[in-house]
């Protein structure tokens, strides 16, 4: 009988048949442990690969540790613009508003307003351009007069009209005016390019007012527009009355801040520049409607104390200008 069985983790191995010599089978016995063994490296050292594939595979191989001749770059790449609180407009130059009020009964022809708008079109430095109007409604509208225009006649009117750039009488006040806010360097040359406006050269404008606007940064000053209309407060001091605006300017900023209501506003600078102060005051405020707005701006402290010669409130409504300046 052979010797007891011996086991391994792959093979099992015996002494073979027991007719065999001993001698033998003790050979067959140890040159099967070699296999055995050999089985093992290999099957730890490439699952059966000779040493020369091995070596062969290794040159091949690539160490990703390697930039393959490249270096990246790792700089960092700029993002959006963060938006910082209370920014600013870029463009550092002032600010002027101008108030051009229609006469009495009258409004611009189609060609007219067509050759306004061309005109405005023209500048790059426009910020706000708007129309006063002089209600919130014309349905059934009349004067003292008692004159009521139609539609139609509104139309047959108009169409009399059509072939001149020019103002016409209605008999009713539609519209009043117009308002721009600009940027410049200076109050002069606005003044010139105002000079050319289409209207005021067609003897339209029955009045017009041109300041540089002190526009608040206050952020309680500076309320989202709300929907509907925007409603313009514009307001003249009486001449000589510096003092008593200075003596009520608290209030006043008081009174604006808790209203709540102010989308845009701040003083206006004497045309005769920063040293003689003050002499107005412009705000675009949010409103139910226009007598709401005017009884609201009756409790101005500036108008209590009755500084202001000069109040125009009135719905604003905006020509479509492209590429308007930030305000």
């Amino acid at each position: 009988i052979g010797r007891a069985t011996r086991c391994g983790p792959l093979v099992l191995a015996s002494r073979g048949p027991k007719d065999l010599p001993e001698e033998e089978v003790e050979r067959l016995w140890k040159q099967e442990q070699e296999r055995e063994a050999q089985r093992r490296a290999e099957g730890e050292d490439g699952m059966g690969e000779d040493r020369e594939e091995r070596e062969d595979r290794a040159e091949r191989l690539v160490d990703m540790s390697t930039d393959l001749g490249r270096q990246p770059d790792l700089s960092p790449i700029p993002g959006p613009p963060v938006l910082r609180p209370n920014a600013t407009a870029d463009d550092p130059r002032p600010l002027f508003a101008a108030v051009r009020t229609f006469k009495p009964s009258q409004m611009p022809t189609d060609i007219l307003v067509a050759q306004y708008i061309d005109w405005l079109c023209s500048s790059t430095d426009i910020c706000m351009a708007r129309y006063m109007l002089s209600a919130d409604s014309f349905d059934g509208f009349d004067e003292a007069s008692g004159t009521v225009v139609t539609d139609g006649e509104l139309d047959e009117m108009q169409a009399s009209e059509d072939e001149e750039a020019a103002m016409m009488d209605l008999g009713v006040q539609f519209v009043a005016g117009h308002f721009i806010v600009a940027r410049g360097d200076a109050l002069g040359p606005l003044d010139e390019w105002m000079q050319e406006d289409p209207v005021d050269l067609a003897d339209g404008y029955q009045r017009t007012t041109l300041h540089q606007w002190i526009r608040s940064d206050n952020s309680q000053l500076n309320h989202p527009q709300a929907d509907g209309p925007c409603y313009l407060v514009y307001c003249m001091d009486k001449e000589g009355h510096g003092d008593l605006r200075a003596r009520t300017r608290e209030e006043h900023l008081q009174w604006l801040v808790q209203s709540k209501r102010v989308h845009l506003g701040g003083p206006l600078q004497s045309q005769a520049g920063e040293g003689e102060g003050n002499v107005g005051t412009l705000l675009l405020v949010n409103g139910d409607d226009l007598d709401e707005v005017r009884e609201w701006a009756t409790g101005d402290p500036y108008a209590q104390v009755g500084l202001f010669a000069q109040v125009i409130v009135a719905p604003l409504l905006e020509y479509n200008v492209p590429d308007l300046l930030e305000l």
